[in-house]
């Protein structure tokens, strides 16, 4: 069956102990349209703010109207928090701040540490990673004017 990425947006995932978070969105390969992961936002008992969860930790179970994975908060505490997967946008963003870090460099130590720190964020990079928060609203334009906008996205959770 396939669901809504509006609909589940803010949804509670519900693990073995309870609830673990909700969906603030989904990040997705533009070129063959695969989902990555999707980024949850913890609660107060983890405050370090979003996690990666990979698409075959959660469920859709049918009929039920919920999320449901077989993590425990203990395991959502090991999952990679969400700067591991930079959408595009997120991307241009990083580096503007990386051309601004590279010509603020003043000393060498500073800068062979800025250095490191550039080569691990651009190591992440992928030009094909896409947010499901960043395309609902896209402008969709055909050769003789624009045709609308990206109302919502589709998955289907069984692939």
């Amino acid at each position: 069956i396939v669901k809504s990425v509006k609909a589940i947006l803010e949804s509670k995932i519900w693990g073995q102990d309870g609830s673990l978070g909700t969906i603030r969105y989904i990040l997705f390969c533009d070129s063959d349209w695969t989902i990555v992961c999707f980024v949850m936002a913890k609660y107060r008992w983890f405050p370090l703010g979003k996690t990666i969860l990979e698409p075959d930790a959660i469920t859709c179970p049918q009929g039920q109207g919920k999320l449901v994975s077989g993590l425990t908060r203990k395991a959502i505490k090991d999952c990679p928090p969400a700067t591991e997967y930079l959408p595009v946008a997120a991307q241009a963003k990083l580096g503007k701040k990386i051309e601004r870090l590279r010509l603020n460099r003043k000393s060498t130590d500073k800068a062979a540490k800025i250095d490191v720190r550039i080569r691990s964020l651009v190591d992440k990079m992928n030009p094909h990673l896409r947010s499901t928060k960043e395309i609902i609203g896209y402008r969709i334009q055909a050769k003789d004017g624009e045709i609308g906008t990206v109302g919502d996205a589709c998955f289907d959770p069984s692939q």
